[in-house]
């Protein structure tokens, strides 16, 4: 007996051994193969143009039909310059053309564009301004047709500007980027476009809109709000993993002796984790405050956390009524492959947690749901918690079957001893 013994233990050192490093490497690999590309970017142009020239939709048609050189290079031609900004453009940004500000405004708010390129007003008379400018410094190195066509736009502009007693100063072009749809790609952008829209010479603002907590973090970083859905996220699957699962084993639901008294014990078993969610809740608004340094609003916040970690109690309870390692083995399913999908961008991680992890996983969701209720300052109930509402009617589903299966194997008992 205790050569057996030895034989499982080392049995079990050997399998730990190999099972835990793939294991982490699964958790860890969407992070080390993430690549952001195709991100969604909206443009529009508001610009009021000059006399019977619009140089901001003819931008915008460039960026339609794919000339990103048009964003890249400056008035000054610098051919290199430009093809490595829109060589990191192109891999970067899928553009989505819109032709209005309420559409756009639409799109922003049903969670659809990382950021936009908004073309103001002032930007044809800013730019035939400067192109007047540069070519009466040049007088003697332009050609005359080519000097006199930069004075008469500039004519053009001024006319244009004194008739309709517009702003001519200040930023042509605005970049707007929602904290909310994601933080890391939010300050990875911020850096990025308005380095390269830079290269036209023209002044750029950038504007970061659902900010929420982060703009008033005194210790915020490029990765603090990634790392705070990480502590939010992670601990909130791994309590209702548990929670759920030994609830109903400690209270032996399928153990009882009538059906009347399994439904009793496991009724007792989600009032254990109603109160358990609300200590997962409590947990997590600390980790998120004081570990990651977000002074997030308690109540939105909260009410989040333990809806949804309550939803997903029931979902593994409900596992547990079948098996409690069935409960085991789906959370570790859930948790090594749909944790990264939580916090990452969807369009930065690899194709098959796009295509097979992400419409299951309830991290994506949760995630999803976590920023707007953070950053953006919504509502509890969003696509999260809906997500794991619907997650806790098919753990319902699931006892209610598990409960079924121990009635049937009780009532085989009882035959075949009553045969006996």
């Amino acid at each position: 007996m205790n050569l057996d013994l030895r034989k499982r233990g080392i049995g079990i050192a050997i399998a730990v051994t190999l099972i835990v490093p793939l294991a982490l490497g699964l958790m860890v690999f969407p992070i080390a193969h993430m690549e952001l590309k195709n991100m969604p970017f909206g443009v529009l142009s508001l610009d009021e143009g000059a006399g019977n020239v619009t140089l901001g939709d003819e931008l915008v048609s460039k960026i339609e039909s794919g000339d990103l050189a048009a964003l890249a290079r400056g008035s000054d031609g610098d051919s290199e310059k430009g093809e490595d900004a829109e060589t990191s453009i192109a891999d970067v940004l899928q553009f989505e053309v819109f032709d209005s500000q309420e559409a756009l405004d639409a799109a922003f708010d049903a969670n659809e564009l990382y950021g936009a390129l908004v073309v103001q007003p002032n930007f044809t008379q800013t730019q035939m301004k400067a192109m007047a400018a540069k070519a009466a410094a040049a007088q003697g190195e332009v050609d005359p047709a080519t000097a006199a066509q930069a004075m008469e736009a500039a004519r053009a502009a001024a006319a244009s500007s004194d008739s309709e007693d517009s702003e001519d100063s200040g930023p042509v072009i605005k970049v707007v980027l929602d904290y909310a749809k994601s933080p890391l790609v939010a300050s990875q952008l911020q850096a990025n476009v308005s380095g390269a829209l830079s290269s036209l010479g023209v002044e750029v603002a950038v504007e970061v809109i659902d900010e929420g907590p982060a703009a008033d973090a005194e210790n915020a970083s490029m990765l603090s709000g990634m790392l705070s859905q990480m502590m939010v996220l992670m601990p909130l699957l791994i309590c209702s993993m548990l929670a759920g699962a030994f609830a109903v084993l400690g209270f032996g639901v399928r153990g009882a002796a009538s059906t009347a008294e399994r439904v009793k014990r496991l009724g007792l078993a989600w009032v254990v984790d109603a109160v358990a969610a609300l200590a997962a809740a409590l947990m997590t608004f600390w980790l998120i405050t004081c570990v990651a340094g977000l002074p997030v609003e308690f109540g939105p916040f909260f009410g989040y956390a333990w809806l949804a970690s309550f939803f997903l109690m029931v979902f593994f309870s409900g596992c547990a009524c079948i098996r409690g390692r069935v409960a085991i083995a789906m959370g570790a399913v859930i948790i090594l492959l749909g944790l990264t999908s939580g916090y990452l961008p969807y369009e930065g991680l690899p194709m098959f947690w796009q295509d097979w992890v992400c419409p299951w996983a309830p991290q994506f969701y949760l995630g999803n749901g976590l920023r707007e209720v953070v950053f953006a300052g919504e509502g509890i109930w969003n696509q999260g918690t809906l997500v794991a509402g619907i997650y806790a009617l098919i753990g319902v589903g699931l006892a209610c079957l598990g409960l079924a299966i121990a009635s049937r194997m009780a009532k085989q008992v009882v035959s075949t001893e009553a045969a006996e």
